[in-house]
């Protein structure tokens, strides 16, 4: 599937393996595989730019998901959280550890 080219190196990630951030030599070989200029190739994109994609399908909007007012069912947006403060990590078992 492909998503529009403002949704490259945004700082959000759109594509489900998050493809769409990755380095600029992997992005060139994707852009050449989109059928149209203005698109990039990514598998399973279901939000809009201004929403959290949880993995399964469900979309959470940026704002509500940074108020804590709303989280994904698979908890998704907790292990996104615990990256974004830089004393968290996310252990391999998945569970978000203070170090």
């Amino acid at each position: 599937m492909c998503i529009p080219l403002e949704f490259l190196f945004d700082g959000l990630i759109d594509c489900m393996d998050a493809s769409d951030e990755q380095e600029i030599f992997t992005t060139l070989i994707h852009l050449y595989k989109c059928p149209s200029k203005s698109a990039w190739e990514c598998d399973e994109h279901f939000c809009d730019k201004n929403e959290f994609s949880c993995g399964d399908g469900q979309c959470i909007h940026w704002s509500n998901l940074l108020n804590h007012q709303e989280s994904c069912k698979n908890y998704r947006d907790i292990a996104y959280r615990c990256e974004l403060i830089p004393r968290m990590v996310t252990m391999a078992n998945g569970i978000c550890f203070y170090g």
